[in-house]
């Protein structure tokens, strides 16, 4: 218990940094908003900070697939949309790897 606690305040405070550095729609950030909801999830199943933490992922998964429709990469925009409309595991399977797609984009992008 005493684990977990440290890293869900640990892991909030890195989503505070990359929220502030990076944006509240960069993958990354988004990444460290998924980490955060399941640490919370299995420090306390079904918590109420988990079920918030979650509400707001899925509230950005919108606006960042508008972002990357812009963008020009309407695949991975409709991927996160369609995901983010059910609750299943195969869903956030999907989302998950969307995000570790354009984290990797991201990665990429900067060394060149």
């Amino acid at each position: 218990q005493k684990k977990l606690s440290r890293a869900s305040d640990l892991c909030q405070k890195g989503l505070e940094i990359r929220d502030a550095t990076l944006g509240k729609l960069n993958p990354f950030s988004l990444k460290s908003l998924e980490l955060l909801a399941d640490i919370q999830d299995a420090f306390k199943p079904h918590s109420k900070s988990a079920r918030e933490t979650r509400m707001e992922f899925k509230s950005r998964l919108p606006q960042l697939a508008a972002a990357y429709e812009q963008a020009g990469d309407p695949l991975l925009s409709q991927a996160l949309l369609i995901s983010s409309q059910f609750a299943t595991h195969k869903a956030q399977e999907v989302i998950s790897g969307a995000l570790t797609i354009l984290c990797q984009d991201r990665l990429r992008k900067r060394k060149s």
